[in-house]
């Protein structure tokens, strides 16, 4: 036994405590009145100076007062003492839960058995005659365990724990909806406080189930994460004491640190639940929750939201995108991000996250939110060092792209939505009614204007081939055709200077094998004229991703790969019109001019060039 549980422990303890821990202790007491001592002593702990030793001090009672010989029966619940006995346990945990982490003694492991041995008994049991289950109560004794390395082990290979911690998380969070208890409750805040530490240590996948079975199941357990650190946020909104705010804001860094980490529920259940605007809302309040310390610097949450947010929304739909956008997602990350412009590891979690977001320009439902959500944080003045920064040039690009795309939204919803044209390559019928086309059946996407074009698209072109790699949960054939009109607006408005590249490339090299590659990092568009066979073997990988555009004799066969948080489009021209115009111009050019300046040295030829950029394109986007 160690020596903490020794009787003699308790001659240690005042006068007044001594007296009382004799009354409950004696044989002959009846069990009404040991209840009644050990509430006694209980209100003595909670107002020594030093509750912490003294609850120490009285480990050899609670040792005592919670022999596992002494758990009631629950088929004879009314016998004599079983009441009593309940209440008088309880009294024994809530003094327990004085023991602060100065004074939690390694005895503590001893009694643990018996300790976890009433709370499972009362948590199966739930209600007694004429009271009431304190859960709080149940969930805080565990946590002077936890203080101790390997009492925390303990807990987590402890039978059972995961589920008793999931099913008492849930009727906390159930209590404070209907209003009979919240989290700046002091009943709450030890349960809470444990809560956090115990959610971020590891949990084994054995023991996993148990949490999510605790909880009602995934979908539940998702909804419970949510609901909590909604009720977290709502508290730290109100809570005016600094400590109490310490422990609420370490609970929500602990609980959205648990759900990125652990993947305990699918991101489906956490997105349906609402995770990603709560976790909006998180990133906000980080920043102010008012606790420091060198365990938990508030940079470190600050990162950790930004990063659940990018995570979730790189890789989602198109609704959770907007859900994040409506819950200030852009407000979040810029007075997030403005606080710490020097800090390396949060402006790379930003700027991943603007990637992001940059890349869901070209989809034609997020843009409007986007554009929608800009006001309100153009409205949030960042700091000068931000927009200095990298994260601040980017936040600039992403301003000016959105306006310039929400031009081409606008008409491409007044031209080209309704239309089509036809798949097959060599076919004349650039515009027609989708109405009037026939659709293939595999992929979902592809028109033609008869049962001939399709056959000669499939053999041609390959295109059964290529329907088959179609994804068509990646992006859906609207925005397909969107981000395809904003590919060759950029390249049409740049088509001097491309054609320019175009015939420094013939010029230099003599080969007409070259392609334009659109690299879109962060927001700008640079093209680039190369040669197309350094590209063929990486765009071949993703034959699925091959689209067109017709023009009046110039073809277009843009392909487009995603690639992280950037994307490249190449185009292709090997209209003959075109490619002989570009190559009687670089043979009319002399060795060792400088193509750069052609407009300067050799004006007849830079008109020429002007004329051929200048053709007249119709442009449909399929």
């Amino acid at each position: 036994m160690h020596p903490d549980l020794a009787e003699s422990k308790l001659a240690t303890l005042p006068v007044s405590l001594r007296r009382l821990t004799r009354i409950a202790l004696a044989p002959s007491t009846t069990p009404a009145t040991v209840s009644q001592t050990l509430y006694r002593i209980l209100l003595d702990c909670q107002r020594a100076r030093d509750n912490g030793l003294t609850a120490r001090s009285l480990l050899p009672l609670v040792n005592v007062i919670l022999d596992p010989a002494d758990l009631p029966d629950p088929e004879t619940a009314l016998e004599s003492g079983f009441r009593e006995r309940v209440i008088s346990a309880g009294h024994a945990l809530a003094i327990l839960n004085c023991t602060g982490p100065r004074h939690a003694s390694p005895a503590l492991l001893e009694i643990t058995p018996r300790i976890w041995a009433w709370i499972r008994f009362m948590h199966i049991y739930e209600y007694f005659p004429g009271m009431e289950l304190d859960y709080c109560l149940l969930l805080s004794t565990l946590h002077p365990i936890s203080y101790l390395d390997v009492g925390r082990d303990l807990l987590h290979t402890t039978p059972d724990i995961c589920f008793f911690i999931g099913s008492t998380w849930d009727r906390i969070v159930s209590m404070c909806e209907r209003g009979t208890l919240s989290l700046n409750d002091f009943r709450c805040r030890r349960a809470i406080h444990f809560l956090g530490i115990f959610l971020t240590n590891h949990i084994s996948p054995q023991h996993s189930g148990e949490l999510v079975d605790g909880a009602g199941g995934e979908k539940k357990l998702a909804r419970l994460i949510v609901k909590y650190l909604g009720l977290v946020l709502k508290a730290l909104e109100v809570e005016q004491v600094h400590e109490h705010k310490k422990a609420l804001s370490l609970t929500l860094e602990c609980t959205i640190a648990f759900t990125s980490h652990y993947i305990f529920v699918s991101r489906e259940a956490l997105l349906d639940a609402g995770f990603v605007g709560v976790v909006a809302q998180a990133a906000v309040v980080f920043p102010g929750s008012g606790y420091a310390s060198e365990q938990h610097d508030p940079r470190q949450r600050i990162y950790l939201g930004v990063d659940v947010l990018a995570s979730l929304l790189v890789r989602q739909q198109l609704t959770f995108w907007t859900q994040a956008m409506e819950n200030g997602l852009l407000r979040a990350i810029i007075i997030g991000a403005g606080m710490y412009p020097s800090d390396a590891q949060i402006m790379d979690a930003v700027e991943n996250l603007f990637s992001g977001i940059v890349t869901g320009i070209m989809h034609y439902g997020f843009l409007p939110v986007l554009a929608s959500a800009i006001p309100k944080a153009l409205a949030i003045p960042p700091s000068t060092s931000f927009m200095r920064s990298r994260c601040g040039n980017t936040w600039q690009s992403i301003v000016a792209l959105a306006e310039k795309r929400m031009k081409s939204w606008e008409r491409f919803n007044s031209t080209c939505v309704g239309v089509r044209s036809c798949e097959n390559y060599d076919c004349d019928a650039l515009v027609a009614e989708k109405g009037n086309l026939l659709r293939c059946a595999s992929c979902r996407s592809s028109f033609y204007c008869s049962p001939e074009c399709q056959r000669i698209s499939w053999r041609k072109y390959n295109h059964r081939f290529r329907c088959q790699f179609t994804d068509k949960n990646l992006m859906d054939s609207r925005s397909r055709r969107f981000s395809l009109m904003t590919v060759l607006n950029d390249y049409q408005t740049r088509k001097s200077a491309i054609f320019l590249q175009k015939i420094e490339y013939i010029h230099r090299t003599g080969n007409t094998s070259y392609c334009v590659l659109m690299e879109y990092v962060s927001g700008r568009c640079t093209p680039q004229v190369t040669a197309s066979t350094a590209l063929e073997k990486s765009f071949s990988r993703h034959p699925f991703a091959t689209r067109t555009a017709f023009g009046v004799r110039e073809t277009h066969v843009v392909r487009l790969f995603p690639e992280n948080t950037e994307f490249t489009v190449l185009l292709r021209c090997n209209t003959p019109v075109l490619l002989e115009g570009l190559m009687r111009i670089a043979q009319r050019i002399p060795r060792g001019t400088d193509v750069s300046r052609l407009e300067a040295e050799i004006p007849e030829l830079f008109n020429q060039l002007q004329a051929l950029a200048a053709m007249q394109v119709i442009e449909i986007y399929s």
